[in-house]
């Protein structure tokens, strides 16, 4: 399938799969009970926060900023790959990450608990972490082809990407 065959499924899935925010309900007591009421910040709680999170809340940023970077030099990779390669390939990666990507954050909705949640949410990022590094060293040591190297990256990627994006900030 070729990149506006992709488009065309997706332009037309887009209004079938968006939730509009006004049809969530209120929470109900089970809601409330699994939650703790978010209280605003003092500067001596940013503070703390800060002494306390500092290192990991950089280092978050640091990594998604360098997923970002990573996202848009996907196409000069490809380019170093292979000069002459098929640009459908590129949408066919991108189709498969985007819907894979999408169903496992999809699935995190379904975590009532705020803790398991955030568990969940470090476990698709620790599974995207695996499958960059780890599809890089089967790619380094000829074990896969540039197709499956470039689509598992593509998916670590974006589940990185895009956990970080939707949950964490």
């Amino acid at each position: 399938m070729d990149a506006l065959c992709y488009r065309g499924l997706i332009s037309t899935l887009i209004p079938v799969i968006h939730i509009d925010a006004s049809v969530i309900p209120e929470p109900d007591e089970t809601d409330k009970l699994l939650r703790v009421e978010r209280l605003p910040m003092t500067a001596e709680d940013k503070r703390a926060v800060l002494k306390e999170y500092g290192i990991g809340i950089i280092g978050i940023g640091l990594v998604y900023m360098m997923l970002t970077t990573m996202r848009d030099f996907s196409v000069e990779i490809w380019n170093e790959i292979d000069i002459h390669w098929d640009k459908t390939v590129f949408s066919i990666t991108e189709a498969v990450t985007g819907i894979v990507v999408l169903m496992a954050i999809g699935c995190l909705s379904l975590i009532r608990n705020n803790i398991k949640g955030f568990w969940g949410t470090q476990y698709i990022i620790a599974l995207g972490l695996l499958l960059s590094g780890g599809s890089t060293l089967f790619f380094y040591i000829h074990l896969i082809t540039p197709f499956w190297w470039m689509l598992l990256v593509g998916k670590g990627m974006f589940f990185n990407l895009y956990t970080y994006t939707s949950r964490a900030f």
